[in-house]
């Protein structure tokens, strides 16, 4: 068992509406981790900020809020 053998077969897709907001220069999380959810998640949504690190509700909450309340408001 462990991590080593974990494929997403072995999971079953999360069914909570599910919002992503990702800094495109997050330097610590790379970008392309945000790729490959949607068999993962039934509704996924992925909002990139660009010029935003990893700390993206503290680099441009202006942003954040907005996507936060258009996303909620659907």
């Amino acid at each position: 068992a462990g991590m080593a053998n974990f494929t997403r077969d072995h999971v079953a897709p999360i069914t909570v509406p599910t919002l992503m907001i990702w800094g495109d220069e997050d330097l610590a999380l790379g970008v392309e981790l945000t790729d490959g959810y949607d068999g993962l998640v039934q509704d996924f949504t992925l909002r990139r900020l660009k010029g935003v690190g990893h700390w993206v509700q503290q680099e441009n909450p202006e942003a954040v809020n907005a996507h936060l309340e258009a996303w909620l408001a659907r």
